[in-house]
Parts: C-alpha cells; sequence; structure tokens
C-alpha cells in the first residue's frame, strides 16, 4: 500500500511539474527513481499513464482520469498530514500536570507565567496526595517529591528540598526560640502525619545527627494545614523548605534552629516519554526547570 501511494503521488507530481525531469526536483530524488515508479504503477494498473518522447511528455486518456481522481485526494492527504506535522510544533491545546497539594502555592505563579507566553494552552491541574498513573489517567506531567521509584517513567530534578523548622513571630516571641535540638522538648510542635500524639525528629547539618521525640497537640496530614497553623503561632512546625522559604521572606515565618534540617530529598518533574512528547509538554517541561533554575527564593 505504501509503494502504490508513492507511485501514484509521484505519478501526480510528473502531470503537475509536466516533465519526469521536474517532478524529480520536487521529489527530491533522482530522475530515474521518478521513471522507476511511474512504470511500476503502469504495470500494476496494466494500462500506459504517460506518453512519453525525446521532446515532450502528454497524459493518455487514462492517465489524465486517473489524474483527476487522485490530484484531490493527495492534495487532501498532503494538507493532514502538514497540519498535523504543524500542530506537533506548535504548543496548544489542553495540558494536564498532576503535582502533589502542598505545591499548589509554589506552582501557581509558574503556571500563571506559562501560560501568558502560550496562549493556545489550557491547563488543567490535578493537585493530590496520591500517586497518579500519567499513562492509564491520561496526565502529561506530574511534580513528584522524594525518592522516585524505578519505572518507565522520565525523570528531571528540579531542585533539593529540605524539611525545615518553622515558627511565627508571635510563638516566638511567647515561647522564645529553641537554641539546640533539646529546647524542642519544650515547646508546642505542629505534627505532619503522625502515628500518636508523638514523633521522632532527627536532625542533620550539625556534628552529629539529632534525634527527639517531639510533642503537639495539633496534627495534620496536609502540609497546607501545617503551614497555615503555623503562621497562625499554632507552634513549631516541620516542613519542606518550599512551603516555607516565601514566608520567611515576607516576615510570616522565622526559620526555627536554621543550621540544623531533619531530612533532604528531590523534587522532580517526570512524564512517560521523551520522544514524541507534545509540544505543550516539552514547553512546559522546560519553562518550569528554567523558572526552577532562575527562582529568587531557596529551597534548601
Amino acid at each position: 500500500m505504501a509503494d502504490g501511494l508513492d507511485e501514484l503521488a509521484t505519478f501526480v507530481r510528473v502531470v503537475d511539474a509536466g516533465s519526469i525531469a521536474g517532478a524529480a526536483r520536487l521529489l527530491g530524488v533522482p530522475k530515474s527513481t521518478v521513471s522507476r515508479r511511474i512504470s511500476r504503477l503502469e504495470d500494476r494498473l496494466g494500462v500506459r499513464l504517460l506518453q512519453r518522447t525525446t521532446r515532450s511528455m502528454n497524459t493518455t486518456a487514462e492517465g489524465q482520469s486517473l489524474y483527476q481522481r487522485a490530484s484531490g485526494p493527495l492534495a487532501d492527504l498532503e494538507n493532514a498530514t502538514s497540519a498535523v506535522a504543524d500542530a506537533g510544533d506548535t504548543p496548544r491545546g489542553l495540558l494536564r500536570v498532576t503535582a502533589p497539594v502542598d505545591f499548589g502555592r509554589l506552582f501557581a505563579p509558574i503556571v500563571a507565567d506559562f501560560m501568558r507566553n502560550y496562549p493556545e494552552v489550557s491547563v488543567d491541574i490535578d493537585l493530590t496526595g496520591r500517586k497518579v498513573d500519567l499513562v492509564a489517567e491520561g496526565f502529561d506531567l506530574a511534580v513528584r517529591g522524594g525518592t522516585l521509584e524505578d519505572s518507565s517513567l522520565i525523570a528531571r530534578k528540579l531542585a533539593v528540598v529540605e524539611l525545615q523548622l518553622f515558627a511565627s513571630p508571635a510563638y516566638l516571641a511567647e515561647r522564645g526560640a529553641p537554641k539546640k535540638v533539646s529546647d524542642l522538648a519544650d515547646h508546642e510542635c505542629i505534627l505532619f502525619r503522625p502515628n500518636g500524639e508523638t514523633i521522632e525528629w532527627t536532625f542533620a547539618g550539625g556534628k552529629k545527627s539529632e534525634a527527639i521525640e517531639v510533642r503537639g497537640r495539633l496534627r495534620s496530614s496536609e502540609y497546607a494545614f501545617v503551614r497555615s497553623a503555623c503562621i497562625a503561632g499554632g507552634g513549631i512546625a516541620r516542613m519542606p523548605s518550599h512551603l516555607g522559604a516565601m514566608d520567611v521572606r515576607d516576615g510570616r515565618l522565622i526559620r526555627v534552629l536554621p543550621k540544623r534540617y531533619c531530612n533532604r530529598g528531590g523534587m522532580s518533574l517526570v512524564y512517560p516519554s521523551a520522544r514524541h512528547l507534545p509540544a505543550k509538554a516539552r514547553a512546559f517541561r522546560d519553562h518550569i526547570i528554567a523558572a526552577f533554575d532562575n527562582a529568587a527564593w531557596q529551597l534548601g
């Protein structure tokens, strides 16, 4: 079938160009290739399509009939394939991205800036705590934190993220700032996903690692709530660095024990395959990588 289409398309080009040589130039192939395709098409159909002499070339009645029937559909086919190719090069359409709930605050300005740069792209952001199957659920890309499991997904590391301690100026003014890790035992702590009323925090960044069991009456399964409660003066919170960095800059939060951190992990952009990645997804990938590279805030 493919050979037949090549032969038919070559025949139409010969008629359009008025010669074998002209068609060869249009197609970018040798004249012998064009002649061979025409001969194979004539053999396949069992009719002569072109009358050729040393000085001229004309279509036969059968050739003219075939040209009239084939030229229109072939032009439509070429237009269709060109449109698809053009669409593949131009970012447009619906882009579906999933990210952790707590990433939304940081993500929103990056996405808004992307949409200003690419007005033909619509973006659907799914913020969720569950692990999304990108292929099965029809997502283009995902932002994920922590250690990534081995899979067929392509991963691009965006940033190093630390778990750090934060508190509001009002809380520290009332209770005082801890000077060392052991001081945390005397403070109200906001706990993220504890098994009970206590949780162990292990610290690095000093001469040796230290662990302490902290207590808190306020517990949550979402960092977004932990952050809000911390800003409201509810206690000392352990959060990913990107959640507190902008609040520290704006004076809503203060780093507690700033030379220590509890854990260090990564934030990555993942997608199903780099091969034939849609233009909208390529554009978003490059945009978010550049946004993290040029970020004014610090994650570490």
